[in-house]
């Protein structure tokens, strides 16, 4: 089992999540069955047909399962936002490329403080977490404008909503090399 996915199952066991997991999605169909899950979680590799082909089998099996695409290093925290009956602090969460750099948008459905970091890898692939904003925000439009010299070095902009004391939920835009340069 590779490290992340040990990592990601360990720490949600450690929450009280049942969690099982695969580095394998092309045999995910045949080893789990839809029906005993509520949440089904595909990490960042799972992409494009292989992730669209197990999102119909799987909702064919249990049409009221859910779907998220995680993120390695928040996999944990956004598993357990998703399992949660808190309703969503921000909504419509979106980045548009500009000429200079690009633009978050989201709508704030509720007093939060809205936090958006960088992941980066450096040359020596370790990866780097650059906080670029902390906003608190109130219900309303929300927009914060990053500069082309974060996107350049960026793999993945994580948008963040909690609330002292509660986990936080996540929104993740993967930055393609179009977006970076």
């Amino acid at each position: 089992m590779p490290a992340v996915l040990h990592n990601v199952l360990s720490r949600l066991r450690e929450r009280g999540v049942r969690a099982v997991g695969s580095s394998e999605p092309d045999g995910a169909a045949s080893a789990f069955d839809a029906r005993d899950y509520q949440l089904i979680v595909f990490g960042s590799g799972v992409v494009g047909p292989v992730s669209q082909r197990l999102r119909r089998e799987f909702g064919l099996r249990n049409p009221s399962v859910r779907f998220l695409d995680a993120f390695g290093p928040i996999a944990a925290g956004q598993v357990a936002a998703a399992l949660s009956d808190r309703g969503a602090l921000i909504d419509d969460v979106r980045v548009v490329d500009e000429e200079s750099g690009w633009r978050v948008r989201a709508t704030a459905l509720a007093s939060c403080t809205v936090r958006i970091d960088l992941y980066h890898l450096t040359e020596s692939e370790e990866l780097i977490v650059e906080a670029l904003a902390e906003l608190p925000v109130t219900t309303g439009p929300v927009e914060w404008r990053g500069e082309s010299e974060h996107g350049a070095k960026g793999r993945m902009l994580v948008v963040s909503a909690g609330r002292e004391g509660e986990d936080p939920e996540f929104h993740t835009h993967r930055l393609t090399q179009a977006a970076a340069s």
